[in-house]
């Protein structure tokens, strides 16, 4: 006997959906067995897709989004070469997020004390996120998110991308955390070592003309992760500096200057130093504060 006949129901059709409606006619027993079904499906889509630790989802639910998100840059365009008056301008930021000193902080409090300091800084970047942008665990003590800008020109979407992008440090930069437990002074708080590439639109459209969705997401990945390490690097220069490097394909030094310093104005910073570093041919620009 198979398991839907010992409830009492007929075998449903392959080419034919089981409804609401159908599932009401079921016996009472029949019924109980296949919500149980649904609430276990539902559970398990929920573990695949978010990061049990820290609940933000995983890598693979995050590049997905940023993939769909490029193709939605690339219909803009589209939509522009056909009716010119209608621009669209938008953009994205990918910025790749490393737990500064996380190895030394696990080796010396443990698996335990690493979990709650990741845990801190899952928490930090879910107040900072706003609604609409994405963020996800990218693995270890690594997190990325996706920040998504529209404006009413190029000019204004990239400093848009840069105030927001911006904004993540400024927000979640020293980022306290709760242990439970009594810990030496220099493990209260934990540091960000970000690095972010920002694109507008027609750049996005223009590289999936030679590129799958895939290989772009790649050059993301490889390009801010590069930005990041330089800000690692150099975040020993300054005792209690905020750092994020960027990384914008196919714009000057001077224009990445200016919209970057615009970008820190409007989020009141007094004081900030800027320095251009030159690794594997490409130009990053490390924002210091």
């Amino acid at each position: 006997m198979r398991r839907w006949e010992r409830f009492g129901i007929r075998k449903i059709r392959k080419d034919h959906d089981v409804t609401k409606e159908d599932i009401s006619r079921f016996p009472d027993k029949a019924r109980r067995y296949i919500l149980s079904l649904e609430s276990e499906l539902n559970e398990a889509n929920e573990v695949a897709a978010f990061n049990k630790l820290t609940g933000l989802p995983r890598r693979e639910i995050f590049e997905y989004q940023v993939k769909n998100h490029m193709s939605e840059l690339e219909r803009e365009v589209e939509e522009i070469e056909k009716k010119p008056k209608e621009r669209i301008y938008s953009g994205m930021s990918f910025v790749y997020i490393d737990t500064h000193n996380f190895k030394y902080l696990n080796d010396r409090l443990g698996d335990f004390g690493g979990d709650k300091a990741l845990q801190a800084v899952a928490e930090k970047l879910k107040e900072s996120i706003r609604k609409g942008d994405e963020k996800a665990r990218w693995g270890g003590d690594e997190f990325a998110t996706l920040l998504k800008v529209r404006g009413n020109s190029r000019s204004q979407v990239l400093e848009n991308l840069y105030k927001a992008t911006v904004s993540l440090p400024i927000k979640a930069g020293v980022i306290p955390v709760e242990y439970g437990f009594e810990v030496p002074i220099e493990f209260k708080h934990v540091n960000l070592d970000m690095g972010a590439t920002v694109m507008d639109n027609s750049f996005v459209a223009e590289k999936l003309k030679d590129l799958e969705r895939e290989e772009l997401l790649g050059e993301l990945h490889k390009y801010s992760g590069a930005a990041m390490k330089i800000s690692k690097k150099n975040a020993g220069r300054y005792r209690s500096k905020k750092f994020i490097c960027f990384w914008n394909p196919g714009m000057s030094e001077g224009d990445m200057v200016s919209y970057i310093q615009r970008a820190f104005a409007r989020n009141d910073v007094e004081r900030m130093d800027l320095s251009l570093v030159s690794k594997d041919g490409k130009e990053y620009l490390l924002c210091a504060w």
